[in-house]
């Protein structure tokens, strides 16, 4: 076994145990087959039983539910109403209103298409509506005289009255129904009279003989007071039920201690269900010949089988053995091929679940690698960057060309004082663009960077001939807590720079830069910057979207390379710093303000902050 491969280790102990089991259960099968065949004979006859008695009150109830219809119909309520409260009505009336009713009774046929009769009678008040088969006027006579009958009827509970199998009392000749008897009543509780639904008795005749699965079976319905209602009195299995069970002795036996009873010297399995709904007893006794007959045949079977059902045993387990590992055998292949390059499994779908779910596994658990190193790589790029970016600004030729130009103007003109205040803010830009101790400041101090830079474009379009004249001025409208936020360095300036170098390029002036913030809570807030000028080209735009878009899928295919490459000086390398820090908590958006002049939009907002 040391020797064997894990293979044929799997295959020999399979086997082994499966020849183990076939062994016990062949010599405990005799011993208790014959108890677990008989079990389940009596759960088929239990299952037959509860389906017998459930059709029966499902037929009974749909027969309830027709004759709700009538209990409940306003029309016949007016009919009734109007014979009840008239002293003397005329036969003509009488006639008419039987023609009414007859209508709404013949509507319960469509549901119950063989329905022998729907009656509504009265015998206190003698009228007798009905509809279906015609009927003998002298046997409605003689009932409608018979007021004990009638009473008989009368439901004592829930309006509803179930009658066995018994013949119809509307006719002479030979007519077996079951019937329901609904009282009808008034709004007020008045006492109209009684409707009778009637249908065939092979109707529960066909519902008993359904489920009656061999002819070794038989269903006996008994009522309440233990009197057999089922098969019919005057029907031919009434007689053989008479002789070979004797039902008046058999109902006392049946008990729920035992499914067994013995009947002339013979054992029977019977099964029994009580109706809440009719109140009465169904049962199916059956004599199991069958069932000792097919066990002989069974075990024959066992034995003759057992030997071959083993050997395909065997050859299916080599085969489902062989098919399971070979997964196993593909994830060792794969594994074995991953690398930094190709951090990706893609395994064949051979419908096995638990490879999918470790395939599926093993990918997220790169990607959390590739996203890590996304990070990581990146924010080293995005540092570098960051003080390039510092760096460019600080040697920026011609910026500083340009600051010189309007300090020596302003020294010319306005003298030292204006000279030292624009001094003063190039010292501070440059300051604060050289230091590279943290990359992350307040927003008070990007706010105070934007300010000095504003302040020296200002003073570089100054017309110094008409001081009147303003070419460029700014607001900055931000809500206090605003100011305390952390945010990468050089996240304002570019973009107003931008707006300085290219949105007023084309623009005569005054110009206006205009900067404002939203602020809910810390994690929640955003800040928004909108010029004058003549705002972006719609070419501009969607290169922009599309560098942003290709940011986004080159981070979620970990191509760090490309993203690095992604950027710049002005709006992109403000996007991808802030993308880096904030993650999916970071929306940019870029469009055209309305009537003119750009608009830019940076917002942090967590999900589930308000």
């Amino acid at each position: 076994m040391i020797k064997l491969n894990f293979n044929k280790k799997l295959l020999i102990g399979l086997t082994s145990i499966i020849f183990v089991v076939f062994s016990v259960l062949f010599l405990v099968f005799y011993n208790y087959y014959s108890k677990v065949s008989l079990d389940d004979e009596y759960v088929t006859l239990n299952h037959s039983t509860e389906r017998t008695s459930s059709q029966i009150d499902l037929l009974f109830n749909q027969m309830s539910m027709s004759g709700l219809y009538i209990s409940k119909n306003d029309f016949i309520h007016e009919i009734l109403d109007d014979i009840f409260t008239k002293e003397d009505i005329s036969e003509y009336e009488m006639i008419e209103n039987s023609g009414k009713i007859r209508s709404q009774l013949n509507i319960l046929t469509y549901y119950f298409p063989n329905t022998t009769n729907v009656t509504l009678f009265n015998a206190k008040y003698n009228f007798y509506f009905h509809s279906g088969l015609p009927d003998n006027k002298e046997e409605v006579s003689r009932h409608l005289e018979d007021l004990e009958w009638y009473n008989s009827l009368i439901p004592d509970k829930n309006q509803l009255k179930i009658l066995p199998p018994h013949q119809d009392f509307w006719v002479t000749i030979n007519r077996p129904v079951i019937s329901i008897i609904r009282s009808i009543k008034s709004n007020n509780g008045y006492d109209y009279g009684l409707l009778e639904f009637d249908i065939p008795y092979w109707n529960l005749e066909n519902i008993c003989e359904g489920n009656n699965g061999n002819e070794n079976t038989k269903v006996l319905i008994f009522n309440e007071d233990g009197d057999l209602i089922y098969p019919y009195i005057h029907s031919d299995s009434y007689e053989k039920i008479i002789k070979t069970y004797n039902p008046k002795a058999l109902y006392p036996k049946l008990n729920n201690q035992s499914d067994l009873i013995k009947i002339n010297n013979r054992r029977y399995i019977y099964s029994k269900h009580h109706s809440d709904f009719t109140n009465w007893t169904t049962v199916l006794i059956s004599y199991p010949s069958t069932l000792i007959e097919s066990q002989k045949i069974f075990r024959i079977f066992f034995f003759s089988f057992s030997l071959l059902i083993l050997i395909l045993v065997i050859i299916a387990f080599s085969l489902l053995i062989r098919r399971l590992t070979r997964p196993l055998y593909n994830l060792m292949t794969h594994v074995k091929e991953v690398s930094i390059d190709n951090m990706y499994l893609n395994l064949p779908n051979e419908g096995n679940n638990e490879i999918d779910l470790l395939n599926e596994s093993f990918n997220i658990m790169f990607d959390n690698i590739k996203d890590s190193i996304n990070q990581i790589y990146e924010s080293k790029i995005r540092e570098v960057n960051a003080n390039l970016l510092a760096l460019q600004a600080q040697m920026n030729p011609h910026f500083l060309y340009n600051t010189l130009s309007v300090i020596s103007a302003s020294s010319e003109r306005n003298g030292i004082s204006e000279t030292t205040i624009i001094c003063n803010k190039l010292s501070n830009m440059l300051r604060y663009v050289s230091n590279s101790k943290s990359t992350f400041v307040s927003l008070s101090e990007e706010i105070k960077h934007t300010i000095d830079y504003l302040d020296l474009m200002k003073t570089h379009y100054k017309d110094y001939n008409n001081p009147d004249n303003i070419y460029l001025d700014y607001d900055i409208n931000l809500p206090d807590e605003m100011l305390l936020l952390k945010i990468p360095k050089m996240t304002l300036q570019p973009l107003v720079e931008n707006s300085i170098n290219h949105g007023f390029k084309d623009t005569m002036p005054p110009w206006h830069i205009s900067i404002t913030g939203k602020y809910i809570s810390p994690n929640n807030w955003s800040l928004t910057i909108i010029d004058n000028g003549s705002g972006f080209e719609d070419k501009t735009l969607d290169k922009l979207y599309r560098k942003i878009n290709d940011y986004k899928e080159n981070l979620r295919k970990g191509h760090f390379q490309q993203n690095a490459e992604i950027g710049g000086m002005g709006i992109m390398n403000t996007y991808t710093r802030l993308a880096i820090h904030y993650k999916s908590t970071f929306t940019f958006e870029l469009k055209n303000n309305v009537p003119n002049g750009a608009y830019i939009k940076l917002e942090i907002k967590h999900i589930g902050d308000d």
